[in-house]
């Protein structure tokens, strides 16, 4: 990302490629130096746990999400919205590290998603066509309005259907990714009584996403 997307991508498109090895390194030390500094402050596995996980994962969810929920987001709003977020993350990490870690989340969700409407209102849209392809393909849920038109009338009655069963099956396919992370680190703590609860629960889960999600797909069109 840092060398390809950025570096070549913003900075120097006509990089060679020996330039492009050398910056390769220099991000590389960069990162590891990096590495090194948080860990001589790191206090505990929680810790920097908690901080991966609220901080920096906050700083790129949303250029994660906006792609898939937003017309208008394009690989520019994606870049700098990431690089912010990162930037965000390891600012709070060296400076106000003692930040509880649902603060941490809120600051770098927040900054990211300042990054990425700055970064895509100072560049041009995607290509309408390309936009089209995607929106026919994909059917996003979201932020798409402006792109809804293009479709026939059965297209569009089609799409609210998959629509409402998936915000259906949304919170039962939620429920069954945690059931399926939490039991078998229950086997193997010997949680057998949780496990069985987890289990059932993981069960009526995979029930709920079989008729509402996976009996509700369109069939497969031939490529």
């Amino acid at each position: 990302f840092l060398t390809r997307d950025l570096y070549q991508g913003y900075i120097r498109p006509q990089a060679s490629n020996k330039e492009l090895i050398y910056t390769t390194y220099f991000f590389g030390i960069l990162i590891n130096v990096l590495g090194f500094l948080m860990a001589y402050s790191t206090k505990s596995i929680n810790d920097i746990w908690g901080w991966i996980t609220m901080g920096l994962v906050g700083g790129i969810t949303m250029p994660t999400v906006l792609r898939l929920y937003w017309w208008r987001f394009n690989a520019s709003g994606f870049a700098v919205g990431t690089l912010i977020g990162l930037v965000a993350a390891l600012v709070q990490r060296f400076f106000a590290p003692g930040m509880p870690e649902w603060h941490q989340l809120v600051y770098t969700i927040v900054i990211g998603t300042a990054g990425c409407v700055v970064g895509t209102y100072l560049t041009p849209p995607t290509d309408r066509q390309v936009l089209e392809n995607f929106y026919r393909t994909t059917k996003p849920f979201g932020l798409w309005r402006p792109l809804f038109s293009i479709l026939s009338a059965n297209e569009q009655q089609t799409m609210r259907y998959e629509h409402r069963y998936d915000l259906i099956a949304l919170p039962i396919g939620l429920c069954w990714q945690f059931t399926l992370l939490m039991l078998p680190m229950q086997l193997v703590i010997h949680e057998f009584q949780a496990a069985a609860v987890t289990g059932a629960v993981f069960l009526l889960c995979s029930i709920g996403m079989y008729f509402f999600w996976y009996k509700k797909l369109p069939p497969a069109q031939a490529q």
